[in-house]
């Protein structure tokens, strides 16, 4: 699953629309973030499992060769810092 490197960006970005969406409702926006800390938390740990399990983890973005596409890699230092 190398969507896994996507995560990190995803659930936060979901989180903040969730929360917008929710303006008038400040304890469901308490809520919507405590769900999405404890969701980005847990994709960092299975992040920082796989990448020390198999090494550099990449996401290849968009249809194109790796030299002109867009890659996210993710490191020990990268997943560590998530």
């Amino acid at each position: 699953m190398t969507n896994l490197v996507a995560l990190p960006i995803l659930i936060p970005l979901a989180t903040a629309i969730a929360c917008m969406a929710a303006a008038k409702a400040p304890a469901v926006q308490r809520a919507l973030s405590v769900a999405g800390a404890g969701a980005l938390v847990a994709a960092a740990a299975a992040l920082f499992a796989r990448v020390a399990r198999e090494g550099v983890v990449t996401l290849q973005g968009g249809a194109c060769p790796r030299p002109w596409g867009s890659t996210r890699p993710a490191g020990h230092f990268g997943a560590a810092s998530t």
